[in-house]
């Protein structure tokens, strides 16, 4: 944030990381433990229509460590090995 913002937005964009880096860890811890959790337990909730801060960017970070996970070769073949 731009060091002109005021300090109630920077504040506010602080925030929003560190809760993006704690949903987004709890979410990575999930997949390290075995299990496939579901974005949508991690992102958002029906009761709060409104988008908080950061929203988007933790849909972003959340997605990107989904398709991480989720594409990731399970048993370290390669495709020549698998042949």
């Amino acid at each position: 944030m731009s060091g002109n913002a005021p300090q109630w937005a920077q504040t506010e964009s602080r925030d929003a990381s560190g809760r993006i880096d704690a949903l987004c860890d709890r979410f990575e811890a999930a997949w390290k433990a075995g299990r496939e959790p579901a974005i949508s337990a991690f992102f958002g909730s029906a009761d709060d229509p409104q988008p908080a801060a950061g929203d988007r960017e933790l849909l972003v970070e959340l997605i990107k460590l989904d398709l991480w996970y989720r594409w990731r070769p399970a048993t370290g073949a390669t495709v020549a090995t698998q042949s």
